[in-house]
């Protein structure tokens, strides 16, 4: 699974902001995890595998029945994502977090969202990609906090890069 989540990090990071699709799978990948690592004691590794692939092809499926919805719901995940997973890629306590925070941070995704839809979705992709990057790889003895930095500037360069070529809407 660690593989899995390296290459759709990947995925994010260099092209999330054109692949729509693929980051709303994710973020529903992504709560699908949360779920079942919630309920890991009521379930086998193999249901939880698949619980997760069943919430990836959910979402899927709602990013192209659904477009704009989608979009933002996947914000709001991913922007919860970050303000729980960013402090911990950064070796941080986090024993001070709240699912409040989850909340804030999603909603202000979605808030800025509708301002500045192409450059925050450039911002949570590059951020996701590159959190989910450095919490499933193992880089040796370099410091998770420069190849996190590291990523994210990778990201960003690209994404903004293709932007010159499409522009990513939310329609």
């Amino acid at each position: 699974m660690d593989s899995l989540k390296i290459i759709l990090g990947f995925l994010m990071l260099l092209a999330g902001s054109q692949l729509h699709w693929l980051v709303v799978a994710v973020a529903c990948m992504i709560g699908g995890d949360y779920v079942a690592v919630q309920s890991i004691r009521f379930l086998s590794s193999t249901s939880i595998l698949s619980d997760t692939f069943k919430y990836g092809a959910l979402g899927l499926v709602f990013s192209v029945t659904a477009k704009p919805f989608a979009m933002l719901a996947s914000g709001f995940v991913l922007g919860g994502f970050l303000a729980f997973n960013l402090p911990d890629a950064l070796n941080w306590q986090t024993g001070w977090f709240s699912w409040l925070y989850f909340l804030f941070a999603g909603s202000i995704v979605v808030i800025l969202m509708f301002f500045f839809y192409s450059f925050t979705w450039i911002l949570i992709t590059s951020f996701s990609g590159a959190v989910i990057i450095v919490q499933n790889a193992n880089f040796g003895g370099l410091s998770s906090d420069i190849m996190l930095a590291l990523f994210i500037i990778l990201g960003l360069a690209s994404q903004l890069l293709l932007m010159n070529y499409n522009e990513p809407t939310i329609d």
